[in-house]
């Protein structure tokens, strides 16, 4: 275990994870606030309550996270219309798959692999991984207002509660598990095999759940960023968090390649 730990470092030192993670936060970032608005404007034609969710994310998101992105569900909710949600899908996918297209090449890298997909080819698998990656989310945030509504239809209590919201939870982990593993799965010029990613793809989405519970309490409990920024302090502690999380995106793929025996070099 120890000189798998020692090998992941090295190569994700050799492989310039960090760097290629900073990429992909950016552009992450540069997509955050039409794809908030694509998805409010959109839920919004089907008279769902979005802001239910925040009440769900505060043990798995700083504060000040839900705070940036309150206004742009309030930004999107007074300006709903049918412009809003094409301008701000294109948008956001155009961003988005910018960045997808930094996974991927962080993903090949970590394979050893040369990229010798054509240009309209690489674009249009980044697209293509960027609209699963959202309707993903969007089933997740789903399943979490749907459950709500239907636990009061029911009137659960008890042990009949727990386990409905933990079975709630369970199915929002499966479907970003499931998408996460197809990532790893396409992302790659020579596709693995199936079970060669799960690994992969228990490490990040496990990895993810803790960090952000633990970031989320940190920040919460003990972080002055708002004291110290002002309001721009939320923005700062959005990226700190976006970007550990595109670390442990491409952390996975080091350990995919690690297990499958890709790498060749000494």
């Amino acid at each position: 275990m120890l000189n798998f730990i020692k090998s992941l470092i090295r190569e994700m030192r050799r492989d310039a994870v960090f760097s290629i993670s900073n990429e992909l936060t950016y552009k992450i970032l540069m997509a955050a606030a039409p794809f908030a608005m694509f998805l409010v404007s959109l839920l919004g034609h089907f008279d769902l309550d979005v802001e239910i969710l925040f009440e769900k994310a505060e043990p798995y998101m700083p504060v000040q996270i839900i705070e940036v992105m309150t206004l742009f569900v309030r930004a999107a909710t007074e300006n709903r219309s049918g412009a809003l949600l094409s301008v701000s899908l294109i948008v956001s996918v155009i961003s988005a798959a910018s960045g997808f297209r930094g996974v991927m090449r962080g993903i090949n890298i970590a394979y050893d692999i040369e990229e010798k997909r054509g240009f309209f080819s690489d674009w249009a698998l980044s697209v293509f991984l960027t609209l699963i990656f959202a309707f993903a989310i969007s089933l997740s945030l789903a399943t979490v207002i749907f459950r709500r509504g239907l636990r009061q239809i029911l009137s659960f209590s008890g042990l009949a509660l727990s386990a409905y919201n933990f079975m709630g939870f369970a199915v929002a982990l499966v479907i970003i598990f499931l998408t996460v593993t197809l990532i790893y799965k396409l992302s790659c010029v020579k596709r693995p095999a199936w079970r060669s990613v799960l690994p992969g793809s228990s490490f990040t989405v496990a990895l993810w759940l803790i960090f952000s519970v633990l970031f989320s309490f940190y920040v919460n409990a003990f972080s002055n960023y708002s004291k110290l920024y002002g309001s721009i302090g939320g923005v700062f502690i959005m990226i700190i968090w976006t970007n550990s999380l595109a670390v442990i995106l491409l952390t996975g793929g080091e350990i995919n390649a690690l297990l499958r025996g890709a790498k060749s070099r000494p």
